[in-house]
């Protein structure tokens, strides 16, 4: 029988014993590294017990290795498995927010398309009464007006501008800017004239006038846009 007896001295008084606690001994992996025989221990006894914990700690490090594997392979797998989820997660949703897209824009060709006349139509009027008010509070439109009017021209030429009494004044104020426009010895004049209307000019060349009427270019414009409207392309078919 394997027993070891700890020996240990007695106290009367108390009743109680003291029991020095003896550390087991650390064994090696190496079978050579201990002494023949373990505390009294027969030498084959001896043997066969290191051959017991030697395979006993073996086969506890490799459950444990084979643990950890198993353990990091059902991690990747819960991993692969939750970005699979989530992947197909993610393009259903974004089918479903093309097809909403889709139909908005489906939606939107066919509203615009049915009103599309009607819509321009308000849009050139709302854009007709900001240039009137413009006309009427922004003096210094006239001096584009006029601008443009002698890039038309010949630069070569002496001009004469006819603008409205009430735009006259803002015209002379910038005559060194148009003086520039034209070529060198080329003259330039302005003459007020009640039958031009606020914001509009002419400019009369050598060879030839140049009308810049300001509601006139406007309504052309408008016609352009309109027809353009009523012959748009039906909106597609679902």
């Amino acid at each position: 029988m394997l027993y070891k007896i700890i020996k240990s001295d007695y106290t009367q008084e108390s009743g109680f014993c003291n029991v020095p606690l003896q550390q087991l001994p650390v064994l090696a992996d190496d079978e050579s590294s201990f002494a023949p025989g373990i505390s009294g221990m027969p030498a084959k006894v001896d043997s066969e017990a290191r051959k017991l914990i030697k395979e006993a700690r073996s086969e506890a490090e490799e459950i444990l290795r084979q643990a950890k594997v198993d353990a990091e392979a059902m991690k990747a797998e819960a991993f692969k498995k939750g970005l699979e989820e989530s992947s197909k997660e993610r393009i259903s949703l974004l089918e479903e927010a093309r097809d909403v897209l889709a139909a908005a824009a489906q939606m939107r060709i066919k509203i615009l398309s049915s009103a599309e006349p009607q819509v321009v139509e308000l849009a050139l009027s709302i854009a007709g009464h900001l240039l009137h008010t413009r006309i009427h509070i922004d003096p210094e439109l006239i001096k584009d007006v006029v601008a443009e009017a002698i890039l038309m021209l010949a630069s070569g030429e002496s001009i004469v501008v006819r603008v409205n009494p009430r735009d006259l004044s803002v015209c002379r104020s910038h005559k060194e800017i148009f003086q520039e426009l034209l070529a060198d010895g080329a003259s330039i004049k302005f003459l007020p004239s009640e039958e031009v209307k606020k914001g509009d000019c002419t400019v009369q060349g050598q060879y030839a006038l140049v009308e810049s009427f300001l509601q006139e270019r406007f309504n052309h414009i408008r016609d352009a846009l309109l027809k353009e409207a009523a012959y748009a392309p039906a909106p597609l078919s679902d």
